[in-house]
């Protein structure tokens, strides 16, 4: 075989790993700079050594004489072919061996281009005893038929990159291309493409040409984007958009019906923009809300069109759903306003009905009514005239129907809207009761919501009369309905509210609750829920503002007077006048079982302090006194005696014409109280008691007559 070899003869060899033309093989030799020589044939040019040329041409070329019975194997030298498992191995190889095949093929048919592909491919796809092409059956283990187009590509990657990329896309290990040896080149791309989601590869590729200085190919830039999307496909969404993370990759091997296993046990509600825009009568257009709950046990659901999702809409479908399926035992809520309002709250705290929050940002928690949700929105909603999307994309889409000279007015004729609050409200519930409830459900099991409930044989809580219902679902007015008992009545919207029942409670906290149907009235109820009355503004109800003050007055007297009885029963038994002599005793004798020890002193004198002491000494008759004869003392004691005599003063004795020692007979009157408090120190414990209610008796009856301009008996 020769050793040198011209580029016209290279390219018609159509070996792997040269181009396969001689221009572009000859601008590869010089690139390379191959051992060359001048030709010496006629004609001139160059001819280059076969140790110049690529390891893969160098063994194409000592395989020219290729026996078609023969398989062709690679040999593990091969440095363009990357080791890998024997079935990918052995993919190339039978690819390769059907490219000799064709080669030997149209070397022997005298075809050429098309036809020539178009001739082997029907041969090989249907072999005949004729025209059988002989090939192995391991080769069609792996290719079975040909495509004429995909044959094509085979014969091209094998002209110019040899078996390794006729295997197709195996082999190659993971982790180990350009931007993967890199560390910092692939951190640096990973941190790009997870924190800009439409990153291109050519903006990536400037990117790292800035950074690193290194330029890399698009093509190997777009398949590391793509493979690394793919494989991080989880992590990239959760980043980009966590919601649709949420729902799509969550895992959620669990179920959250699995435990209900009764009819009410579990509710759920939730409200959501309704995907419709209604027309008000007075041409408003507008975008409702839907407040919706379903019974997760049966699948039931109601809904409630209102304009915006307030606590008041809650409670109100909450109400249809009681008065239709009875009471729940549980309600699960997100922590939207409207459902942990005070209003809610206490509806299902008098209900007896339990909350459960579910954590926020958590829609998971309450997947029944979202699911619910969606179904409608799909079924129902996506057919009514004024739809307008379930996202931003299904708008744009939406949009997108009209030319562009139609959408060129205002913005809201793109989408025809036709139908009320009133009319979407009447199509959601025709549509719930003929179509959702009488659908069979894959999580029932084939059943539909209304056989779920039918066939249930449990018993149902039912509030006995709708009105009780009504009045304990009334609205609160401001201030959450927390009113203060006044002189005047109860104050609700600048209006006064009496009764006589409210006589007692003047000063007082309770809980104001409103009838939207009756403005007269307004109901009264402890702090702790209990009934008191309810209360009416006479202006309006026309009721007898004079007989309700006098029953007020009565009720009032009533309390007060059972206050002070008590008063007087606590009176006896506990002494309250005795307080103050106890503490005193208490704190005398706790002083008593503690004595300080004196501290080291020493006098401290100054010129002032010795001038004030025998000022002192003079006062106190320190100084030595003048000695007296007993003459004169025996004088100055009759002087002393004298004047001792005439200060005594005169004591007349009076008789006390009301009454003597003894007391009074009328016990616990006004005169016994005034003999009672002279005698005190002759009282017993039994008497001490009774003085003390009696005082207190005596000083209210004091008080009465100081407001009647009366005087209580005197002394």
């Amino acid at each position: 075989m020769s050793e040198w070899f011209t580029t016209k003869e290279l390219a018609g060899f159509s070996i792997p790993g040269l181009p396969g033309t001689a221009r572009n093989i000859l601008a590869l030799a010089k690139r390379e700079e191959w051992v060359s020589r001048p030709r010496e044939a006629r004609g001139g040019g160059r001819e280059y050594h076969i140790s110049s040329l690529p390891e893969v041409a160098r063994i194409a070329l000592a395989r020219r004489a290729f026996d078609p019975d023969a398989p062709y194997e690679k040999r593990d030298d091969d440095a363009t072919y990357t080791p890998c498992v024997r079935g990918e191995r052995n993919r190339g190889q039978a690819r390769l061996y059907a490219v000799n095949m064709f080669k030997v093929f149209v070397a022997h048919s005298g075809l050429q281009g098309g036809h020539a592909r178009a001739a082997f491919c029907h041969l090989y796809n249907n072999p005949t005893k004729a025209y059988d092409l002989q090939i192995p059956e391991w080769v069609r283990d792996y290719v079975y038929r040909l495509n004429h187009r995909t044959f094509e590509a085979w014969i091209r990657k094998a002209n110019r990159q040899g078996i390794e990329a006729l295997k197709g896309n195996y082999g190659h290990r993971e982790g180990k291309g350009t931007i993967d040896n890199d560390p910092k080149l692939r951190d640096f791309c990973a941190t790009q493409i997870e924190t800009r989601a439409q990153l291109t590869a050519n903006q990536l590729i400037r990117g790292v040409n800035a950074q690193f200085g290194v330029t890399i190919p698009k093509r190997t830039m777009q398949r590391w984007m793509s493979a690394f999307k793919k494989k991080h496909a989880a992590e990239l969404l959760s980043m980009q958009d966590p919601d649709r993370a949420k729902s799509k990759y969550q895992a959620a091997f669990g179920s959250s019906s699995e435990n209900v296993v009764a009819l009410n046990q579990v509710w759920e509600i939730d409200a959501t923009p309704a995907d419709v825009m209604t027309i008000e009568a007075d041409g408003t257009r507008k975008r409702m809300n839907i407040t919706g709950i379903i019974d997760v046990y049966s699948r039931r659901a109601k809904i409630l069109v209102t304009a915006t999702p307030k606590a008041v809409a809650a409670t109100a479908v909450l109400r249809k759903a009681i008065l239709d399926w009875g009471v729940p035992d549980t309600i699960k809520t997100d922590n939207g306003k409207d459902f942990v309002s005070t209003h809610f709250k206490r509806a299902l705290q008098d209900l007896r009905i339990g909350h459960h929050l579910c954590p926020p940002f958590t829609p998971e928690g309450k997947p029944h009514i979202e699911r619910f949700f969606g179904t409608m929105a799909r079924d129902l909603l996506s057919l009514l005239p004024g739809f307008v999307g379930h996202n931003v994309s299904d708008r744009k889409a939406i949009e997108a129907q009209r030319s562009f000279s139609q959408r060129f007015g205002s913005a809201n004729e793109v989408i025809d809207i036709k139908l009320s609050a009133a009319g979407l409200q009447e199509l959601c519930d025709e549509w719930i009761e003929n179509h959702y409830q009488r659908s069979q459900h894959s999580s029932l099991k084939g059943k539909t919501p209304m056989q779920m409930a039918y066939f249930w044989t449990g018993g149902v809580r039912r509030v006995p009369n709708d009105r009780i219902l009504d009045l304990m679902l009334m609205e609160a007015p401001d201030k959450d309905g927390i009113r203060v008992v006044g002189k005047k009545g109860i104050h609700v919207e600048a209006t006064a509210f009496i009764a006589p029942e409210l006589g007692p409670r003047i000063g007082k906290r309770v809980h104001v609750r409103v009838d939207p149907c009756d403005m007269g009235r307004i109901h009264v109820y402890t702090l702790e829920g209990e009934f008191i009355c309810v209360a009416e503004a006479p202006e309006r109800t026309g009721a007898d503002r004079r007989e309700i003050a006098r029953m007020a007055r009565i009720l009032q007297q009533r309390v007060i007077n059972g206050a002070r009885e008590t008063a007087r029963r606590r009176a006896k038994q506990y002494r309250p006048h005795l307080l103050a002599d106890q503490i005193a005793k208490e704190a005398a004798d706790k002083a008593e079982t503690v004595l300080a020890f004196p501290n080291a002193t020493t006098p401290h004198e100054t010129p002032a302090t010795r001038a004030a002491a025998d000022n002192l000494s003079a006062i106190e008759g320190t100084h030595k006194r003048h000695e007296l004869t007993p003459e004169e003392e025996e004088m100055a004691d009759r002087a002393l005696a004298e004047l001792e005599e005439q200060s005594k003063p005169e004591v007349v004795k009076l008789e006390n014409k009301r009454w003597g020692d003894d007391p009074p007979p009328a016990k616990f009157g006004y005169e016994w109280v005034i003999w009672a408090r002279r005698h005190r120190h002759e009282l017993n414990d039994q008497q001490e008691g009774d003085l003390c209610a009696a005082e207190m008796d005596v000083d209210m009856m004091v008080m009465v007559h100081a407001m009647t301009d009366e005087k209580p008996p005197e002394d």
